[in-house]
C-alpha cells in the first residue's frame, strides 16, 4: 500500500541535511550536554568528548569524516655544490680522476694514492684521505667502506673548463 503525498505535504518532509548542518546539529547538542552538566572538567572529559563528537558524526554525517584524512608529504631541497679547482692541487686531481671515471666502480684511498703517484703528483697519504672525505662531505663521491673505497656519485654532473 503506497501512500500519496500532497503538495502541501511534501514540504513538511524533513530534507536531508548538509554537511555544514550536521555537524552544526552535533555540536549544538554536544555543547547544550555540556551546559546541563557544569561540574569540574579534566582533560579526560576532553577526550571523551571528541570521541562522542566522532561518533556521532560517523553516524549523521559519514561523507565529511572521509575528507578529513592526514597525508603525509616529504620536500627535499637539494642542494648543488660546484667546486671550481685547479688541475694542479691535490682536489683538482681527485676532480679529473672522478670526471675520468676512476671512481665509477668504487676505489679505495690507497689506490687513488698509487694513481696520483703514477701520474707524477707527490701527495702524503693522508691528505688524499682527507681531501677524498671532503668530497664525500660535499656529495661527489661516496665512502662504501673497506673493500669497496670511494665511489662516484652516478648523477653528479661534470664539467670541464679548458683553458
Amino acid at each position: 500500500m503506497s501512500r500519496v503525498v500532497s503538495p502541501a505535504m511534501a514540504h513538511r518532509r524533513p530534507r536531508p541535511l548538509t554537511d555544514t548542518q550536521a555537524i552544526e546539529k552535533v555540536l549544538g547538542a554536544l555543547n547544550a550536554e555540556r551546559s546541563a552538566s557544569p561540574e569540574r572538567r579534566t582533560p579526560h572529559d576532553g577526550i571523551a568528548r571528541l570521541q562522542r563528537i566522532l561518533a556521532r558524526l560517523k553516524k549523521e554525517a559519514p561523507a565529511i569524516l572521509k575528507v578529513m584524512v592526514m597525508k603525509s608529504a616529504i620536500e627535499v631541497a637539494v642542494d648543488t655544490y660546484t667546486i671550481d679547482v685547479d688541475g694542479k692541487t691535490l682536489k683538482g686531481r681527485l676532480a679529473q680522476m672522478i670526471a675520468g671515471g676512476f671512481f665509477d666502480n668504487g676505489a679505495t684511498g690507497q689506490a687513488a694514492f698509487d694513481d696520483l703517484v703514477r701520474r707524477g703528483a707527490g701527495p702524503s697519504k693522508p691528505n688524499v684521505y682527507k681531501e677524498l672525505d671532503s668530497l664525500a662531505t660535499l656529495g661527489f663521491v661516496t665512502n662504501e667502506g673497506k673493500g669497496v673505497g670511494y665511489k662516484a656519485v652516478p648523477d653528479m654532473k661534470i664539467n670541464i673548463k679548458r683553458k
